[in-house]
């Protein structure tokens, strides 16, 4: 077996600074092909239905940040939500009682 592979003869910076260009690469694609996306779905169909104006690249792209700054989709579960799925209730909510049972309320949203 070689041990002079492209990986393992590298140190530690050079690692990093390749998985660092690789990393950059790749956002830089997926952020493309998300942005090429949500123009070609805005304009085939909202300028259509709802009568509104085509968007650039840019605009999507611009559309992607706002999304993201408002919904903040992909950033996985809350702390407080984390004990709920090994079995723990979350205790700081307040409960109603309905005629089905006790629901948890948490900010807004209903475990049962």
């Amino acid at each position: 077996m070689n041990t002079d592979s492209f990986p393992h003869n590298l140190g530690r910076a050079e690692k990093f600074a390749v998985f660092a260009l690789m990393g950059t690469a790749a956002v830089i694609v997926f952020g493309s092909l998300f942005g090429l996306l949500v123009q070609y779905l805005w304009n085939a169909t909202l300028v259509s239905l709802l009568g509104v104006s085509e968007i650039s690249f840019w605009q999507a792209i611009g559309v992607l940040i706002l999304a993201k700054l408002f919904f903040g989709f992909g950033s996985g579960p809350s702390r407080s939500s984390s004990g709920r799925r090994n079995g723990q209730s979350d205790r700081s909510g307040l409960r109603a009682i309905t005629g089905s049972g006790a629901r948890l309320i948490v900010l807004g949203r209903v475990s049962f």
